[in-house]
């Protein structure tokens, strides 16, 4: 809350508050302020003969990301829920595409059979993949199950993708071989730190533990604990760059690099999208829709982590701020994401999706 009232003011906060009674705030998308200049100076202007595969590309960020790539000749492996929607977002893409393919799979976060159906589409498509774009994600959902039986937020944002990278990873491997490297590109949000707590192993398992350090679970219900189930599954997201890249570093001559990225609050149009019930979801919601920058702005650190040269294992990139230009962030796995947090979560992450890593 003091970032916001900081980056706002006081009386913008409670002008918030005050129309949450009513309704999720909206508000224009504001101009670019970072993103034009960025893609004109600092990233690849040619993505010919490269792949990229992007999850949630059919609006949002992953839908920006995946127009620039258009432009700029890349091929595009869109993975969304089929529909008019979907199609059309496809459409649009492709009209761009100067030189690359543009093809759209069926991919149901929320269903692991469907994840190892797409995945296997995938690898129909393409020999080679450059980078996999871990994009897509749910906010603020109700306390309900997937059809396999775990939390919505922690299905689609963390344990699909797991197992959507487990499925691909050496076609990953095969491309960083060939051509120096490949990526996996992670989504969190600031959200993983409001509030700054360690990641919960139930919330990779199929019911919620009653307490937690002999207190009522913060991720049951669905007042505040919807929020707190979108924070694991976010914290998930970074950890799982970490644990990622721990696993690379474990391979010798393995070239594939994990990075991850947060876009900071972003008018994005997300917020209109979540389950909002209460008073709290709409002041949340919208306190990012009034401070967030443009959708293309907030897209800046998921467009540096897929394509900017010279990137490490492990790298972050986002905002330093609530909003701002995207810049490599600092580490930190050190004391926020112990080795202990790491390996709960590669285990249960496994142990629910029936993950096979070579």
């Amino acid at each position: 809350m003091q970032r916001y009232v900081q980056a706002m003011g006081l009386r913008n906060v409670l002008s918030v508050a005050c129309e949450a009674i009513f309704r999720i705030p909206t508000r224009p998308e504001p101009p670019n302020v970072f993103a034009d200049e960025v893609w004109a100076t600092v990233l690849p202007k040619d993505l010919k003969n490269m792949t990229f595969a992007i999850t949630g590309s059919s609006r949002g960020m992953g839908y920006e990301l995946a127009k620039k790539i258009a432009e700029r000749g890349g091929n595009l492996i869109l993975l969304n829920r089929g529909g008019q929607h979907t199609e059309k977002a496809r459409d649009e893409i492709a009209q761009l595409n100067k030189g690359g393919f543009t093809v759209m799979i069926n991919c149901d976060l929320c269903d692991f059979a469907s994840v190892r159906t797409a995945a296997e589409e995938v690898r129909k498509q393409t020999k080679t993949l450059d980078c996999l774009v871990l994009n897509a994600g749910l906010m603020a959902q109700k306390d309900v199950r997937t059809k396999d039986g775990y939390d919505i937020q922690m299905q689609a944002n963390h344990l699909s993708h797991f197992l959507l990278t487990s499925l691909l990873f050496d076609v990953l491997e095969a491309t960083a071989a060939a051509k120096g490297e490949a990526r996996v590109v992670s989504h969190s949000s600031g959200a993983r730190r409001a509030p700054d707590a360690p990641l919960q192993e139930d919330a990779f398992e199929k019911a919620w533990a009653p307490l937690v350090d002999g207190k009522p679970n913060p991720c049951v219900g669905d007042k505040f604990g919807k929020w707190r189930r979108y924070q694991q599954s976010k914290r998930a997201n970074l950890a799982y760059t970490y644990a990622l890249g721990d696993f690379i570093d474990s391979k010798p001559g393995c070239k594939v690099k994990a990075l991850c990225c947060h876009p900071g609050a972003t008018n994005s149009g997300l917020q209109s999208r979540t389950n909002a019930s209460s008073w709290m979801d709409n002041f949340i919601n919208g306190l990012a829709v009034v401070a967030g920058h443009s959708t293309d702005d907030g897209c800046l650190g998921l467009a540096l982590a897929t394509l900017k040269p010279d990137v490490s294992n492990n790298d972050f990139y986002g905002p330093l701020g609530l909003t701002g230009n995207a810049t490599l962030l600092p580490d930190e796995r050190d004391p926020s994401y112990s080795k202990q947090q790491l390996h709960m979560l590669w285990d249960k992450s496994v142990a629910a999706t029936g993950a096979k890593w070579s």
